[in-house]
């Protein structure tokens, strides 16, 4: 009844949206790019600057429509038809909550109705975190709407585009999001079915993001949906490798959503593996060396495997890591970086923290992890070798970690901790620890957590 009830909401959004845009239907065009601009936040200037950069690359044209919905971050929202000689304002639309996927939602509907297309791209511009702690709150989705406080999570981009699915009668043939973070295998599960080509950075994105007068420029008529993800990539590696935005550390790429499956069950394939067998010390052995996102939060999920495929001596491990390899190359049709300490990106990133300290339980509970064996792999991995490094108690800093960890115990997972503390009464119990002046406090803290 929960559902029903949603669904008839949205039912009546979607119904009542085109008066409220009050938008006339044009003639069908080859191209519709809408962008969902939210610069309620920080990055207002910058959104001003984008759009006109798309006045700049041409606008709409004959065989092209470019609408944007900015909301800025004072003042009220704006729908506007960027043409090529200037932003026309179609509509004032007062303060929206960009951060609620229904406000996303109304957007494509209404603008895919009032400008037809035989392709659409959507451009989600603002903040993205994907999977990321910083200074103890946990931050995940993109379109962070500061008016409001809310953003749009991984499981209302599910919500999201299953509706616009639904209203365009077939998958969006475009999604690109101009934000950092975004090309994730967790944001990949749920957007899989939904998209044909989805197009984003594993890594951080420089304020300046896209370069919207250049894509816009080299954008032909006739160009394909691929052909057109693969400029996108293009034209922002470009942007930053001393191009028109100078020179930053940048990654990007465009994913064949059409292959995401194979990526899923190559992921579920090798999981599965390592939870039937220790296979911790090779985990262990690559996640140390792999190519890392968004200060360590983050991995290459194809560095890893290439890694996992070289370093296992355990023909079964070699050969999942190997498919997961090949599933990544399959399903990331180009790729791009700037910045030599990137050289070992292909263009997809996963959560896995390399240190139990910065793992974040509410991950446990999103979508991908329900639907996969990743998490139970990650948290065996913590358990079975990742502490041994703190049971060296040979150096002050040693007692260090192990304090942190213990202080943070209890935004770790429950299984993690038992076993943790188990192992630490053992290791108290049959080690000589007397003459370390520190260990001491690690009983104390044993104690309470005990307690």
């Amino acid at each position: 009844m929960k559902n029903q009830i949603i669904l008839l909401c949205l039912a009546f959004i979607l119904c009542t949206s085109v008066s409220s845009f009050g938008i006339t239907q044009t003639p069908m065009k080859e191209w519709t790019i809408l962008v969902y601009l939210n610069a309620d936040n920080d990055l207002d200037e910058h959104g001003v600057q984008d759009q006109y950069e798309m006045v700049d690359g041409g606008g709409s044209n004959e065989w092209r429509n470019v609408v944007t919905l900015i909301d800025r971050l004072e003042g009220p929202a704006t729908l506007n038809y960027i043409e090529s000689n200037g932003i026309k304002k179609l509509k004032d639309m007062g303060e929206l909550d960009m951060g609620d996927y229904k406000t996303l939602i109304n957007f494509v509907s209404t603008m895919t109705k009032a400008y037809p297309a035989k392709n659409y791209c959507l451009i989600v511009w603002n903040h993205g975190s994907g999977w990321y702690k910083n200074k103890n709150k946990i931050s995940k989705g993109v379109s962070y709407d500061a008016s409001s406080g809310h953003y749009i999570s991984p499981a209302e981009l599910n919500i999201c585009f299953t509706e616009i699915k639904k209203v365009l009668g077939r998958k969006l043939d475009l999604l690109a999001f101009d934000a950092c973070l975004m090309q994730m295998i967790e944001n990949c599960y749920e957007l899989n079915g939904k998209v044909h080509y989805l197009v984003g950075s594993a890594h951080t994105e420089p304020l300046d993001g896209y370069c919207y007068d250049n894509i816009f420029y080299e954008m032909k008529s006739g160009i394909k949906p691929v052909e057109f993800a693969k400029l996108i990539v293009e034209v922002y590696t470009a942007a930053y490798n001393h191009g028109c935005y100078g020179y930053n550390y940048t990654t990007h790429s465009a994913i064949d959503c059409s292959k995401i499956d194979n990526i899923l069950q190559a992921i579920e394939t090798l999981s599965k593996i390592t939870l039937e067998d220790n296979y911790s010390k090779d985990i262990y052995d690559t996640v140390l060396g792999v190519q890392e996102y968004n200060f360590e939060f983050s991995l290459d999920l194809h560095d890893f495997a290439e890694r996992l495929e070289s370093r296992t001596e355990h023909p079964p491990l070699k050969l999942a890591a190997k498919n997961l390899k090949e599933a990544v190359e399959s399903a990331v049709i180009i790729r791009g970086h700037t910045g030599n300490h990137l050289d070992n990106e292909y263009g997809l990133a996963a959560y896995f923290p390399w240190y139990p300290l910065i793992f974040d339980p509410d991950y446990l509970e999103i979508n991908y992890c329900k639907a996969t064996l990743w998490d139970e792999m990650m948290l065996k991995y913590y358990k079975e070798y990742e502490f041994e490094d703190f049971f060296r108690f040979k150096k002050k800093q040693d007692i260090e970690k192990l304090r942190k960890i213990l202080e943070n115990t209890t935004r770790m997972n429950v299984g993690v901790n038992n076993h943790l503390t188990a192992k630490l009464n053992f290791q108290l119990f049959v080690g000589d620890y007397k003459n370390i002046p520190e260990i001491h406090e690690v009983l104390e803290l044993l104690k309470n957590l005990k307690d």
